[in-house]
């Protein structure tokens, strides 16, 4: 299952959820009311905010489950349709697991920055 955010292996869950294009526009997270409704989302969802806040790669399997489980549930209470989408994943060794999702945005962000001169 693919995500509206990006979960890197040196960011964590709460990262990226904050730099997320979707959320941010979903619960204003510039704004101290979007932030609380992004930690009350977590809560729902079972996952601390501390460990939301851990790199993703250290959560606990128990909170990555969670997160796997009950995000739909948890995100239609908060209007929140399309956070999460079918996607497929490419194992290139038993380290690294890359979703194609992940690549899109990746790519995204690569065509979305300024040249370097």
């Amino acid at each position: 299952m693919g995500y509206q955010f990006t979960l890197l292996d040196h960011w964590s869950l709460y990262e990226s959820m904050m730099h997320s294009n979707y959320l941010m526009m979903k619960f204003n997270l510039w704004e101290d009311r979007g932030r609380q409704r992004l930690h009350e989302f977590l809560q729902r969802i079972g996952i601390s905010l501390s460990e939301a806040k851990q790199l993703y790669k250290y959560m606990s399997q128990e909170s990555q489950k969670k997160l796997e489980n009950f995000i739909i549930p948890t995100a239609e209470s908060f209007q929140l349709f399309e956070v999460a989408y079918m996607s497929f994943v490419r194992n290139i060794d038993y380290s690294a697991t890359f979703m194609a999702s992940d690549f899109c945005h990746i790519l995204a962000c690569v065509l979305e920055a300024s040249p370097l001169l």
